[in-house]
């Protein structure tokens, strides 16, 4: 007869390989909510102890108030979930809020940790995303909305983290720097 501590080490050892196994199989998966119901949802699986990451960015609005900027999902409808689908597939497709996870008719697709990364390390302390702008100094731009719609000008940089840009507009006969926010202006080839 084997004395009694010999069972419980090999349950532990058997339950500590599974757990490393586990690990192993645990992957990025993209989670589709029920519609506005990115939270609800994100929330659900963060109490059973499932990792989340819905990224959100500052996005500028208008108001009756004048320009204002409201916290947004990064993608609208969709969040990231880190899981073994092996152990918890049919737990996170009945989870309220949860519309489907994103797959093929073989299972979810899993993501690399490689583009989790790239989203988390453009996250701000707070958790929003920052976009980095693609325009290059010196670019041709045209204003697309506000007072200025329409003229063309030069990319002169970024002057801060609230997306707002400096351009050098010709009015006039003469260049004048004029800020904008980015989202009122776009690339455009040739000046």
């Amino acid at each position: 007869m084997l004395p009694a501590r010999a069972k419980p080490r090999r349950a532990w050892r058997r339950l500590s390989l599974r757990c490393e196994s586990t690990r192993m199989r645990m992957n990025w998966y993209v989670i589709q909510s029920k519609p506005r119901q990115e939270d609800r949802a994100e929330a659900n699986l963060r109490a059973r102890r499932v990792e989340t990451l819905q990224p959100k960015l500052l996005r500028p609005s208008r108001s009756p108030r004048g320009a204002a900027a409201r916290i947004e999902p990064m993608f609208p409808g969709y969040f990231f979930a880190r899981f073994d689908p092996d152990a918890m597939l049919s737990s996170m497709r009945y989870t309220r809020g949860v519309a489907k996870i994103v797959g093929t008719p073989e299972g979810p697709t899993p993501l690399s940790d490689g583009a989790i990364e790239t989203i988390r390390d453009r996250m701000d302390p707070s958790g929003l995303v920052t976009l980095r702008s693609t325009m290059q100094p010196g670019d041709c731009v045209r204003v697309i909305g506000g007072p200025f719609k329409g003229l063309v000008g030069v990319f002169d940089g970024s002057l801060t983290a609230a997306q707002r840009v400096s351009l050098l507009l010709s009015m006039l006969n003469t260049q004048v720097r004029v800020a904008l926010d980015l989202h009122l202006v776009e690339r455009v080839n040739g000046c």
